[in-house]
């Protein structure tokens, strides 16, 4: 991977060289490992054959795009042995699998799910490595207990400081009227408890995280921590930079009859570990970790309009009715960065339809 993708950032100049090393190199690899099959103990041929099927759809997949990138770039046809030579080497790797008994061998004709599972589990096995664990739990418990408990104290003060007032001012003894009036100044206590709380838990959600997840590697050793916080919030509460990126236009003020967007925040905050990354990863250059948000859209999907509907067209001698697509949009901002560095900020724009995701867009 990291290979292919340096022939592609590489001056064209030097791409032939390039790509011919990276196909000697890939040959080379296969041959290394499959010769090295006679020695591999008989209860470990099973996964000896999975990696060797690994490597080979890896390989073929790479080359491919490497294929792609010849394609586009070599005007002047210098990379044209390698071009063939990576039609050789996919057709021979697609034979080697179909006659090793491998189920991963693409077809015309078919659908090619069989191919498409087994590359994406024998992903996940193979790099496994590279994979973190991480283990989810509350964050912010006890600052929010501590900020319940202040809420709670404020409106205890205050139907105490209201009894003792009636009683010392009206009233000589206990009676029916200090109960009823007991019980009316605890409903003004239980409203402004559960109001406090409320506004409490609204700043809180701004400066704390709903969860904290233990980063531990393979071997169950802890390398970092990563906190998650998600709300809701009003476009006021927004700061200018995020609402000059997001940069909304009139259409889009019309599009909701002139209200505020629904607006949703996620903040991710990901501390890692240098030196327990240092002492597990020596034999890699670690110097980051990559880390995939997905955002489940089905709950949007179900209450969308109909995909696709007709409309009318003219072309100055009679009307044609054509197909239009029904979009809908969905705007965002993500904002990135290092602590006590300025941090950058993308905008995309997702643009869905109920039969799910048509394209996204990343605007300028």
């Amino acid at each position: 991977r990291d290979s292919e993708n340096i022939i592609e950032t590489a001056p064209l100049s030097q791409m032939p060289g390039l790509a011919k090393r990276f196909m000697d190199d890939i040959h080379l690899l296969l041959l290394q490992y499959r010769q090295s099959r006679e020695f591999a103990p008989a209860e470990c041929l099973e996964l000896f054959d999975l990696v060797d099927e690994f490597l080979s759809i890896s390989s073929a997949s790479y080359c491919c795009k490497l294929y792609k990138y010849i394609e586009r770039t070599d005007e002047s046809g210098s990379a044209s042995d390698t071009a063939s030579e990576i039609i050789s080497f996919v057709k021979n790797e697609s034979d080697s699998r179909g006659k090793k008994g491998y189920p991963s061998v693409p077809s015309s004709t078919g659908d090619n799910s069989e191919l498409l599972y087994r590359e994406s589990t024998l992903k996940k096995a193979m790099a496994g490595i590279l994979f973190l664990k991480v283990e989810t739990r509350r964050a912010g418990v006890f600052v929010e207990n501590i900020l319940l408990g202040i809420a709670a104290a404020i409106a205890m003060i205050f139907v105490t400081a209201i009894s003792f007032l009636w009683q010392g001012f009206f009233l000589e003894e206990f009676s029916i009227s200090f109960f009823i009036v007991w019980v009316i100044a605890y409903m003004f206590k239980d409203r402004i408890k559960s109001s406090l709380q409320i506004l409490c838990l609204k700043y809180r959600s701004r400066y704390s995280y709903d969860f904290k997840q233990m980063i531990r590697d393979g071997l169950d050793n802890k390398i970092g921590i990563c906190r998650e916080g998600f709300r809701f919030c009003d476009e006021k509460d927004i700061p200018p930079q995020v609402n000059l990126k997001r940069n909304r236009h009139t259409l889009s003020r019309l599009e909701n009859g002139s209200l505020d967007e629904n607006i949703m925040v996620f903040r991710k905050r990901i501390e890692i570990f240098a030196d327990p990354c240092r002492d597990i990863f020596r034999e890699f250059d670690v110097d980051g970790i990559v880390d995939i948000l997905r955002l489940n859209i089905r709950h949007w999907t179900y209450k969308m309009d109909n995909p696709c509907r007709s409309i009318f067209f003219s072309d100055g001698k009679e009307l044609k009715k054509i197909k239009a697509l029904r979009d809908y949009h969905v705007n965002m901002i993500v904002r990135y960065g290092e602590s006590q560095k300025e941090s950058s900020m993308e905008r995309y724009r997702l643009v869905l339809c109920r039969s799910g995701i048509r394209k996204m867009e990343k605007i300028q």
